[in-house]
């Protein structure tokens, strides 16, 4: 009786090797490679605390805006899309969510949590008439890519053109180069004799 338990166990664990482990053939690749150690720990640090604190959604949303800037959008929309259905009512949250599908170029699935951080920020007194405006027109572009159907992928010109519609840039001069341009020396007078 002991023997057959010994193989259950051997056949588990032998099972669990072979699936586990990725085939020699097969190539690993680091979630953030180049990153650099202060990032990485701060990730870590992120991730422990919303493991340990999960309805701490000042985490949450650094989280996500971390893994969104280390280019992981899956780990992001892993991290945040779970507290975005439990908190309707956190614009950070749900703007946190929107942004990770956009920067996934997910216009369609990023209209829920965009809509939804509207909402949230018009009955939220931290919500200042800044972040009203900034989220009614991030929500506005949203909207007109999926109602428009633009594939962002392969037109990114269409995107671009409702971005400046919603969005119009003001072009300034550089100054940069003004500033290189007044440091040109001028030749002197020539003394007058």
């Amino acid at each position: 009786m002991n023997s057959y338990r010994a193989f259950d166990i051997t056949a588990v664990v032998v099972t669990l090797f072979v699936v586990l482990l990725p085939a020699p053939s097969r190539e690993v690749n680091p979630e953030f490679e180049g990153a650099s150690r202060e990032t990485l720990e701060k990730v870590a640090a992120l991730q422990a605390q919303t493991v340990a604190k999960p309805d701490d959604l000042e985490s949450v949303v650094a989280l996500t805006d971390e893994l969104v800037a280390l280019g992981s959008l899956e780990a992001a929309l892993r991290t945040v899309l779970g507290p975005a259905e439990r908190q309707q009512g956190s614009w950070q949250v749900q703007l946190a969510a929107a942004d990770a599908w956009v920067q996934d170029l997910e216009f369609k699935q990023a209209l829920p949590y965009a809509d939804a951080a509207v909402t949230a920020c018009k009955d939220d007194a931290t919500c200042s008439a800044d972040w009203k405006v900034r989220l009614r027109m991030y929500q506005t572009v949203i909207a007109r890519v999926v109602a428009e159907n633009i594939d962002a992928r392969r037109d990114p010109d269409k995107l671009r053109r409702i971005v400046a519609e919603v969005s119009p840039t003001i072009h300034l001069s550089n100054p940069d180069k003004m500033q290189r341009q007044q440091e040109v020396p001028q030749p002197s007078p020539t003394p007058q004799q």
